[in-house]
């Protein structure tokens, strides 16, 4: 699933919303949602569809009102009380945060931190944290409104992955210049490495991006080459 290309549609993953939902009420509300019927989805709500509702797939009224790209209907739910952090299982752990913040919907991600969207993303996986989603999809708007929001910059797990880490995976490094300009100081070598073994087009804004990203952690006191290869 992908808010950034989804458009206003009765189906999501090639379902129908009555396929997904055994409620007819609460295919009502999400259709209601979709279309931003707004007086439809609150009368729904005030008469107790649960607006939470988990479909087979997984999906949730807001999952679907954010892939029709539908902000009257997205705010109308969650004025109604939809949790913005709701964790599917059946969708890897997503939640309607987490989808937008990957996503290229501005208005959609101001509009769901603005209801409370999680933008530290707390119990979520790494790979689902809202700041690693954006850093990784090269989303830097979307990383500012998330760090703005509260996210940490230097959060990462166990294993060493971060949002710059997880920006370095594909190349996104004017990213990874804004993390280290706000802030970003955590396993600088680990994060060096990750630059400099991702190869781009040597003429390209990205490698010019690789070059200022990596004058940055010379700044700071990084040594290069940062990766080293053992010789036996």
């Amino acid at each position: 699933m992908n808010i950034g290309v989804a458009q206003a549609s009765l189906r999501l993953g090639g379902n129908t919303t009555s396929q997904v939902f055994g409620d007819a009420a609460v295919v009502a509300l999400i259709d209601a949602a979709m279309e931003g019927r707004v007086g439809d989805v609150n009368r729904l709500a005030a008469q107790g569809v649960n607006v939470d509702e988990v479909g087979s797939d997984g999906t949730t009224p807001l999952i679907w009102a954010l892939n029709a790209r539908n902000a009257k209907g997205v705010e109308a739910l969650l004025k109604a009380g939809a949790n913005p952090n709701l964790v599917s299982e059946k969708l890897g752990g997503l939640s309607a945060m987490a989808l937008l913040a990957g996503g290229n919907s501005l208005e959609l991600l101001e509009l769901i931190l603005r209801y409370g969207g999680d933008a530290k993303g707390t119990g979520l996986k790494r790979s689902m944290k809202p700041l690693d989603r954006a850093a990784r999809e090269g989303r830097l708007q979307n990383v500012m409104l998330i760090v703005a929001a509260g996210a940490d910059v230097n959060d990462h797990d166990e294993y060493g992955k971060s949002a710059a880490i997880a920006a370095a995976a594909l190349a996104n490094f004017e990213v990874i210049a804004w993390l280290l300009e706000h802030g970003y100081t955590y396993d600088l070598r680990k994060l060096a490495i990750s630059v400099e073994v991702r190869q781009v087009p040597p003429d390209s804004e990205a490698q010019r991006w690789k070059n200022t990203v990596i004058d940055m952690l010379k700044v700071r006191g990084v040594k290069f080459p940062a990766f080293i290869k053992k010789t036996s």
